[in-house]
């Protein structure tokens, strides 16, 4: 499918003055600016709706048989933990708007984050001309079933809302991971310890001339670590890495800081007990994380052709 893409480098906004440590006090309400920043997404993707039917009603009249388009906002936050010290924390906010084409029996794809009517339109018509380009190339033209159009809201289940997961509270959080990983926790001593955690929320706005429309709200928490053992002179490293969609109580559904906990004393096991692997040509067994691997890079990527 030919595609066109206009996206500029995501928006990171990094805030050296956001990394509050555990005497910090914040002069605002952090969770308060969490919530207002949140807010703003929402009412913002509420504003770019009519940008989205207007996109569609230029698709067809530049000679689309069909047309959809996506609004695509997200908004989040990340903290950072270092061998104990804070990072500057990260603040993430990004839009988007994606049109999907069918004309002369080819689909095109654009997306751009220029969120104006005379950018979408020109991003929109261009979108039409590129497919049907590529309908001149085809045997055979693609063609789309009669589906009933859906008109749906829909949303990822939070019992905790993500706009309390502000920098300081995910700071908090892995302040207390990084506290139980102590030779005297674990019993390995771990010198590199980088730390990573992330509450975002994603929205969209689904829309297509046949009628459908579609809103969701998916909220998300994210954790990625790499831990490194030492001990006699021998060093065993791990990933780790854990999310789910859904609100802070993620945390305690993941037993997030008990499982880190477990990752770190295996990582000594691994240095204590380990044996080198007998030479020549062997069988190798792999684990299901790393089969997955293996069949994502040799497989996956080569039938993309970006490998």
């Amino acid at each position: 499918m030919p595609t066109n893409t206009h996206l500029p480098r995501t928006l990171f906004i990094h805030c050296p003055g956001s990394s509050i440590s555990s005497g910090e006090v914040a002069a605002e309400s952090t969770q308060r600016r969490n919530k207002v920043r949140i807010r703003c997404l929402i009412l913002k993707l509420e504003e770019l709706k009519d940008l989205a039917d207007y996109a569609i009603g230029q698709a067809r009249s530049a000679g689309a048989s069909y047309a959809e388009a996506r609004i695509h906002g997200a908004s989040g936050n990340e903290s950072l933990l270092k061998n104990g010290e804070p990072e500057p924390a990260v603040l993430v906010e990004s839009f988007g708007i994606g049109v999907r084409v069918l004309a002369k029996g080819a689909l095109g794809f654009s997306a751009t984050n220029s969120l104006d009517r005379r950018s979408v339109k020109q991003l929109t018509v261009g979108t039409v001309k590129m497919a049907k380009s590529a309908g001149a190339l085809l045997k055979k033209p693609l063609v789309f079933d009669a589906s009933k159009p859906v008109k749906k809201k829909w949303k990822a289940e939070e019992k905790q809302k993500i706009e309390g997961g502000d920098v300081k509270w995910l700071g908090s959080l892995l302040r207390e991971i990084d506290g139980r990983l102590t030779i005297e926790e674990v019993g390995v001593k771990l010198p590199g310890r980088f730390l990573t955690a992330e509450a975002s929320l994603e929205e969209k706005y689904y829309v297509n001339s046949d009628g459908a429309r579609v809103e969701s709200r998916v909220p998300r928490v994210h954790f990625f670590g790499i831990l490194t053992a030492l001990e006699n002179g021998e060093t065993a490293q791990r990933m780790i890495q854990q999310g789910e969609s859904g609100g802070l109580e993620v945390v305690e559904r993941l037993d997030l800081v008990k499982r880190v906990e477990r990752e770190a004393k295996t990582l000594g096991e691994v240095l204590r007990k380990a044996t080198k692997p007998p030479e020549g040509t062997i069988d190798v067994v792999l684990s299901p994380e790393l089969s997955g691997i293996a069949a994502h890079e040799s497989v996956g990527h080569p039938q993309e052709a970006d490998r």
